[in-house]
């Protein structure tokens, strides 16, 4: 929506204020709501003052944003604004028919470069870099519509070439310092490469010094439509995943029935099958010094428990315990 102080003024040399305001504007992947306000003069060089206070990309706001384009013969470039918090340099090249070229886009904050961006479309062809530096984990989550409270920083690199219909992307994350809701973490990385509706996890590990340390990787079949999921219902999958160095003082915030723990916990997970027949399977293995409880019996000792799961099977393999010095054994499925 256009608002009514636009105007062109063409007395001399030609200058103009557009002075826009976007609701729910999408596009792929991102969409855009706020104000947006350019300020330039039409010459050889097209040349304007772009400011943006209050827009909203998804779920990431920029505030009081202010950067200097120049336009001319098909290419968009960056000005940096002297003193800016949040600054824009390089250039969009649209001179060429059915192409496009991103040369040295960066995002810059307080100086540090935050992201970098290099690459180019020519027809269905793609062949794009993206690296990100000390970028905020909540930032990055609201950029991409995640909406969830998060603190941490992360550094990225993202490669992706290939048709424009299904290209292959390669990717590579580390955060550090991660708070998730009330869910503290250490470091996190993970390498993935997406291709043909299928991401394989190279290596996912997440660690938390006071919890535990999950590590998992396999190969999954993703789907946008039910049209892609009807394409790959025979399609496998190929998961496993690993809890360990599990401490058990994390128990009661997960069961009202426990008061508190001390021990150790490890699990794994493997999920195979196909999209339309997944299968799970699994075990849980447990050591505790301490258990106590809320309700029931006051506390179990000297705890030594082993799970197995499959599908609809869950079997107690053993469950070895402590009763006020009394010895218990159980088993069962």
């Amino acid at each position: 929506k256009i608002l009514p102080k636009t105007y062109i003024d063409f007395s001399k040399m030609p200058i103009f204020k557009i002075i826009a305001e976007m609701r729910n504007v999408k596009l792929p992947g991102v969409t855009l709501f706020g104000g947006v306000t350019a300020d330039g003069r039409v010459g050889t060089v097209i040349k304007a003052d772009v400011t943006a206070d209050g827009l909203w990309i998804n779920q990431k706001q920029l505030k009081n944003f202010k950067t200097n384009m120049e336009y001319s013969d098909g290419v968009v470039a960056f000005i940096p604004e002297v003193g800016g918090v949040t600054q824009i340099t390089g250039s969009v090249d649209f001179s060429q028919p059915s192409k496009f070229f991103m040369n040295d886009l960066s995002v810059f904050e307080n100086g540090k470069r935050l992201l970098y961006i290099n690459g180019s479309k020519k027809g269905d062809d793609l062949d794009i870099t993206a690296k990100g530096e000390g970028i905020s984990i909540g930032d990055l989550l609201n950029t991409v519509g995640v909406k969830i409270t998060a603190d941490g920083d992360t550094n990225f690199n993202v490669k992706i070439a290939g048709k424009t219909e299904e290209p292959t992307v390669i990717c590579d994350v580390n955060s550090t310092g991660i708070k998730l809701g009330e869910l503290l973490f250490d470091t996190a990385s993970v390498s993935f490469q997406l291709s043909q509706n299928t991401i394989k996890i190279k290596h996912l590990k997440i660690a938390s010094a006071n919890f535990c340390v999950i590590e998992g990787k396999g190969s999954i079949p993703i789907y946008a439509t039910s049209n892609i999921k009807r394409k790959l219902v025979n399609k496998s999958i190929d998961v496993s995943l690993k809890v360990v160095n599990g401490d058990m003082a994390v128990l009661p915030t997960l069961s009202k029935l426990i008061k508190k723990a001390k021990g150790n916990f490890s699990v794994d997970i493997n999920v195979r099958g196909t999209v339309n027949r997944p299968t799970v399977s699994g075990v849980f293995t447990a050591e505790a010094d301490k258990i106590r409880f809320n309700d029931i019996f006051e506390k179990l000792t000297d705890v030594k428990c082993q799970v197995n799961f499959s599908e609809r099977k869950i079997k107690l393999k053993n469950l070895d315990a402590m009763i006020d010095k009394q010895p218990i054994s159980l088993v069962g499925e």
